[in-house]
């Protein structure tokens, strides 16, 4: 098999991206037989902009997918031999990704503040927060608080506070992914 013009890369969602027809062909075996499946980021296959399902699809044509799911598509094209010509079945396969990959960052929104001041001894609370994204759903956006101590310690916190043991400067960090 040899591929077309693209082989992958990334794309925005929205994007049309044109799958060209590869050349596929045999030194031994005149009957060539191959395939091309799309799926999208979830496993389910995908229809070309007209319709046409690309799960074992004709591989001799170009199509055109909107790529329409943040995500990464597969596309396969297989290729073997035809059996009536060969008893023993010999494949081989071009597989390659495109990737859609999620460009706008989840938000996190503050349900009070953090205190700017505490005395050794004392516990600090991170306020309680709702997180949100254009994508994902809210439970399944991971969050993580770390906090850098005086000593320059990059801790993470198995929960929401943090007891002051040492006198100095303690940087929150909030990771939303």
């Amino acid at each position: 098999l040899i591929a077309g013009n693209e082989t992958g890369g990334t794309w925005d969602v929205g994007s049309i991206y044109t799958l060209y027809a590869p050349l596929a062909y045999d030194v031994y075996s005149p009957n060539i037989v191959y395939t091309l499946t799309v799926t999208d980021s979830d496993g389910n296959a995908v229809s070309d902009v007209n319709g046409v399902l690309l799960d074992g699809a004709d591989p001799t044509k170009d199509y055109r997918i909107k790529l329409d799911k943040i995500g990464q598509y597969l596309v396969t094209y297989t290729a073997y031999e035809e059996e009536s010509f060969l008893k023993k079945s010999n494949s081989v396969s071009l597989v390659y990704t495109i990737n859609v990959p999620d460009k706008i960052k989840p938000s996190i929104e503050w349900n009070g503040t953090l205190t700017s001041e505490a005395k050794v001894g004392d516990t600090i609370i991170v306020p309680a927060y709702t997180v949100s994204d254009n994508y994902s759903e809210a439970d399944k956006i991971i969050v993580r608080v770390f906090v850098e101590t005086p000593a320059n310690q990059l801790l993470m916190l198995p929960g929401n506070s943090i007891v002051v043991h040492h006198a100095g400067i303690y940087r929150f960090r909030i990771m939303v992914v």
